[in-house]
């Protein structure tokens, strides 16, 4: 069945090992959206990271200005499934990495009967991982905002789903993946000269990762990582 992939891509960061991800893997999605979103914080690597991306067949879409009260990831993701036309689609994020081919056993598993599958984090249905048959999708009120202190984003998604469903949510085994989460605030920290503050040790190993990888790393996000690293050599 043809998936498409669509994540939302802030303009400030990069993340040199999922780039890798789309280019070792291409073949298995039938499109990869690639929605970029203002963070206003520099520097902007949207133009940088299209070019190195571009032997890997991606779209890549500039998202408008943002008006008033609106959330920038409802924005990003309804704007990427304008150019989507697969049978699923995987909504998933920069800090998900699959560990095995088993993830992939269970994903082909799952499509068989169902029409919504992915990764919780506890009660939540994360927006990390979620495997959505297109037409299912269609039926629901596309509202990915995050509305607090009511709830994170696709909590809105969730509802509809729970509400919706006849049987419960199929979550895939979490030995297939590992999620890192504040993956893009903890880089954030570290351009402007502070420290990660969600499991920096973490966050160092995957910074080292990065240098282990073929596609290319932007010099500046490359200056920047080493030299945080450095100061733990």
């Amino acid at each position: 069945m043809k998936i498409d992939l669509i994540v939302t891509y802030p303009t400030s960061c990069d993340y040199p090992l999922w780039r890798q991800f789309i280019h070792d893997e291409r073949k298995r999605f039938n499109k990869v959206i690639i929605s970029f979103t203002q963070t206003n914080q520099p520097p902007n690597l949207q133009d940088q990271i299209q070019q190195v991306m571009m032997p890997d067949d991606c779209i890549f879409i500039t998202n408008r200005q943002l008006q008033g009260h609106e959330d920038w990831r409802n924005v990003g993701v309804n704007e990427a499934l304008k150019y989507s036309d697969g049978d699923w689609v995987w909504l998933t994020e920069q800090d998900f990495i699959i560990k095995n081919s088993k993830f992939w056993d269970w994903v082909a598993k799952y499509q068989e009967n169902n029409v919504v599958f992915g990764v919780k984090q506890e009660a939540r249905i994360h927006p990390c991982c979620i495997f959505i048959r297109r037409s299912y999708l269609d039926s629901l009120n596309k509202d990915f905002s995050a509305r607090p202190p009511h709830y994170d984003h696709f909590g809105a998604i969730q509802k509809q789903i729970e509400q919706g469903l006849a049987n419960d949510f199929p979550v895939l085994p979490d030995d297939t993946y590992l999620h890192l989460n504040g993956l893009s605030h903890n880089w954030s920290l570290v351009q402007r000269g502070q420290e990660p503050n969600y499991r920096p040790e973490q966050f160092r190993l995957w910074l080292g990762q990065n240098f282990k990888i073929s596609v290319p790393l932007l010099p500046s996000w490359k200056e920047t990582a080493r030299e945080y690293l450095e100061k733990f050599t």
